[in-house]
């Protein structure tokens, strides 16, 4: 799925390799005589980013269509997008739109897969399918000179799938299959769980099929799905690379002017549960010679006018291994191979999360200095040097997001369906370096709280609980849900052993859940 890959795409970028290493380095904790950091050599201002403008038109049946003639090589990338990804998925039914995304590739009304795939081929072109949590993407690249051809390929895929009953089980098997494969991940564990506890009836509570749902998902599911979401007036058509709005607007009628309309309506969203206090859910993995420890958070859409002091907040967390996380857990105390904090960019209130593979001897030490940094950064501003490289950072890197055409077309999208101006792209650096070292320290504050914070621990769990019990209330659990009725509340003052005091907590409060959202 998009959301894990992207994760640890983002990772992999920095060269940290986390995925795979046999364990983390020993535990014991060392202070280093040469600062964490080296100096920091004088980078200059951050380069300018000139998003480019889409020519947009519209067809008679309301597909919107935006151009983006960019890049040098002679590509074109179509990218439709269907709004109605995991969060339009009906409850009960997880796994849905991707399963339907995945069966458009397996035939049409006129083509059998093999039919469609050669025609791909025969384009050199390539085709794929992705979901994530408010969309549907359907990419087909091919040499801009086949264009035509490319449209229509596209739009009997889209528009005119067969949904064969044999596929289906073929594919019920594979994913039955690739769940199995990462439900013995304790990242993968991990996740499901925490959004589960932070999302609750609300869709981003979902984050993959399970077992229950793909044994439930029939061809009829499929076609309803299809019949709901795949309309003209639910999609709009992305084409980026080298391409010309003018010549391409009758391609796309020809191709899509006659797509039914009448999507149907978005289902109410309920509100993500409160979560008043702290609280911890630990997961058994027995043998484990790490411990995954997830933080997360309930956060506000990309279109908040806060969204910008919360990117910084959680950059200056955990957003690379310059960052606060990485430089305590790693660089400090040698406990794990990289620590790390995410803020999404969704439609609706985005998750933000802590995360860490920590060697399971200093697992109650790791946990204490993750709240503890959680502490840190609401209740005390960042210097202003290091709030300014981590704007920096921030702003640096976004040329790397622009460097591609179909890059491009997913920011375009990402405008669209998170409801962002047409500017966002081009202003984000100034919106970015306005954010004050205030602004950042009351973000956290009000979104990052470790006092409301769920901690989700995987690992042994007779020899973590106590541990656990050490920072809030603890509820034994597992992937599926099965749960302890009560859970076992934190532990009280007589029965704590000493550790060293994290950074930002007194060592007499370092162990207690918060009492309230606000009070100390």
């Amino acid at each position: 799925m998009v959301w894990w890959l992207s994760r640890w795409m983002v990772l992999a970028a920095v060269g940290l390799g986390l995925v795979g290493c046999p364990s983390p380095p020993p535990s014991t904790p060392r202070e280093r005589a040469t600062p964490l950091v080296p100096p920091r050599p004088e980078l200059g201002s951050s380069p300018d980013v000139v998003f480019p403008v889409a020519e947009r038109f519209a067809l008679a049946n309301g597909l919107e269509v935006q151009v983006l003639r960019v890049g040098r090589l002679p590509m074109a990338h179509f990218v439709l997008v269907v709004r109605g990804g995991q969060a339009s998925e009906p409850p009960g039914l997880p796994g849905l739109a991707d399963f339907t995304g995945e069966l458009l590739k397996e035939g049409t009304k006129h083509r059998t897969a093999e039919e469609v795939l050669a025609a791909v081929e025969d384009l050199g072109g390539t085709f794929r399918i992705s979901t994530d949590r408010d969309a549907v993407y359907h990419v087909l690249s091919v040499p801009s000179e086949h264009a035509a051809t490319a449209l229509e390929t596209l739009a009997e895929v889209v528009t005119e799938p067969a949904f064969p009953e044999e596929e289906v089980e073929r594919h019920r098997g594979r994913e039955l299959g690739r769940l199995a494969l990462l439900r013995a991940d304790p990242n993968y564990v991990a996740q499901v769980v925490l959004f589960r506890e932070l999302y609750g009836d609300h869709p981003y509570a979902r984050v993959d099929a399970t077992p229950e749902s793909l044994a439930l998902i029939q061809r009829e599911h499929l076609v309803t799905f299809h019949r709901d979401r795949y309309a003209a007036d639910g999609a709009f058509l992305i084409v980026a690379g080298d391409v010309d709005a003018a010549a391409l607007r009758p391609l796309v009628d020809e191709a899509f002017g006659t797509w039914r309309t009448g999507a149907a309506t978005p289902m109410p969203v309920p509100d993500p549960p409160a979560i008043p206090a702290r609280r911890v859910l630990l997961v058994d993995r027995p043998g484990s010679s790490q411990t995954t420890i997830q933080v997360g958070f309930v956060t506000v859409p990309q279109r908040d006018p806060d969204f910008p002091a919360l990117t910084v907040a959680a950059d200056v967390l955990g957003g690379s291994a310059s960052a606060r996380l990485f430089l305590n857990l790693r660089e400090r105390h040698g406990w794990t191979y990289g620590a790390y904090s995410s803020l999404e960019e969704t439609a609706d209130r985005a998750p933000a999360t802590v995360f860490s593979d920590v060697e399971a001897e200093a697992s109650g030490e790791a946990l204490v200095e993750v709240m503890g940094e959680l502490r840190r950064l609401r209740t005390t501003e960042p210097g202003r040097e290091e709030l300014a490289a981590r704007q920096g950072y921030l702003t640096r890197i976004l040329p790397l997001r622009v460097e591609t055409p179909l890059n491009l077309a997913y920011m375009l999208a990402q405008l669209e369906l998170n409801g962002l101006p047409a500017d966002y792209w081009d202003t984000y650096a100034e919106r970015i370096n306005a954010v004050t070292p205030e602004q950042v320290r009351q973000a956290a504050d009000r979104f990052l709280d470790d006092g409301r914070a769920v901690v989700v621990v995987v690992g042994v769990a007779d020899e973590l609980f106590e541990a656990c019990r050490a920072i809030g209330p603890v509820t034994r659990t597992d992937i599926d849900g099965a749960r302890d009725t009560t859970p076992m509340p934190p532990a009280q003052e007589a029965t704590r052993r000493p550790a060293p005091t994290p950074c930002g907590e007194r060592a007499a409060d370092r162990f207690s859940p918060r009492r309230s959202a606000r009070g100390g």
